[in-house]
């Protein structure tokens, strides 16, 4: 799914840069995901904005969690 992106290049590593850490994006977007679906009878939105993936980790500067009443 990653590979799709059309910045996935710039995770590999893009002129000169160092690779960032694509495994810990990808559990970062399992993670999330578990919870939506643990929490979907609650979960009204849910937003990480931005999300920055370093060589190694990766950090969501800012997290919207908003549920149903």
């Amino acid at each position: 799914m990653l590979k799709k992106l059309k910045a996935y290049k710039l995770l590999e590593g893009y002129r000169g840069s160092a690779p960032r850490d694509i495994d810990a994006l990808a559990d970062l977007i399992v993670k999330v995901g578990d919870y939506a679906v643990a929490n979907k009878d609650t979960l009204k939105e849910l937003d990480l904005n931005p999300v920055f993936v370093y060589e190694k980790g990766v950090k969501a500067v800012d997290a919207l969690v908003v549920k149903y009443k």
